[in-house]
């Protein structure tokens, strides 16, 4: 076959293509169209919901650098669905219901930041109880739910119920050893290991009564048990109690002026 031959033999072959991919195009053509208009729009969509994704998380996530009270975290937590930030959020306002709660009075009511100086121990371990409790119910990662557990535990520690500490902090280790977290399970296991010692009660030691001393009598002496002035001479045989040291100084006695020294 001569270069003339395949040339026409191309030519035929090209335009049975264009005669058949006509005939398929008005046959399959405006469902073609559509596929390419939808994944159009779906790619479009898909860039625009990242973007929109990218926005929300970047503003959830500078609110809650922006809350310091235990009720701006809960508002925060309960207004974004971003898990990290609702966990978060949780997690800091529990934390913060909880310091308030085993702080001293008189720092808690100079803190009005958080939201708490009116609130009493009781209430503010309530709140924080609630936080937590939030925290483990709606917290996907693991961490997240091991610091829930912890701090159910301290809360359960502030109330002297060492039980249900024990409880938490159990759960706590278990769930950190299956994440692999070996910072969060020695924290919980240690915690564990300090529950014995916290929950003994503090024992002082009694005061000693303070020694009484013999009265005194008209001259000053110390008066013995039938009622006469102690004499020291007697008690200490050798020693004169109206006897002084030679170099001691009499009362009235001038005092001989220092001579200066003439060794110069």
């Amino acid at each position: 076959m001569d270069s003339e031959e395949r040339h026409e033999l191309k030519e035929n072959e090209l335009a049975e293509f264009f005669s058949n991919f006509g005939e398929w195009w008005e046959k399959y053509g405006n469902i073609v169209l559509l596929v390419l208009v939808l994944g159009a729009g779906s790619f479009a969509g898909y860039r625009l919901y990242n973007h929109w994704t990218y926005g929300a998380q970047q503003a959830a996530f500078g609110e809650l650098a922006a809350t310091s009270s235990v009720q701006g975290y809960a508002l925060v937590a309960e207004e974004h669905r971003q898990p990290t930030v609702r966990s978060l959020a949780y997690l800091r306002g529990g934390d913060l219901a909880l310091d308030a709660a085993v702080r001293p009075q008189d720092e808690a009511d100079e803190d009005n930041d958080t939201g708490m100086a009116a609130m009493s121990r009781d209430e503010a371990l309530d709140r924080a109880q609630a936080m937590y409790s939030r925290a483990l119910e709606t917290a996907r990662q693991a961490p997240f739910r091991v610091n829930a557990l912890i701090g159910l535990a301290q809360v359960a520690e502030t109330r002297d119920d060492w039980e249900q500490a024990v409880t938490h902090y159990r759960e706590a280790e278990q769930l950190a050893t299956d994440a692999h977290l070996p910072g969060l399970a020695r924290q919980a296991n240690q915690r564990q290991a300090l529950i014995e010692q916290l929950r003994q009660p503090v024992v002082f030691a009694p005061e000693s009564a303070a020694p009484e001393l013999p009265d005194l009598g008209p001259t000053g002496s110390f008066l013995g048990e039938d009622g006469e002035e102690i004499d020291f001479g007697e008690l200490l045989p050798g020693i004169d109690a109206d006897e002084q040291p030679a170099d001691t100084e009499q009362p009235g006695q001038p005092v001989e002026p220092v001579q200066p020294d003439d060794t110069e």
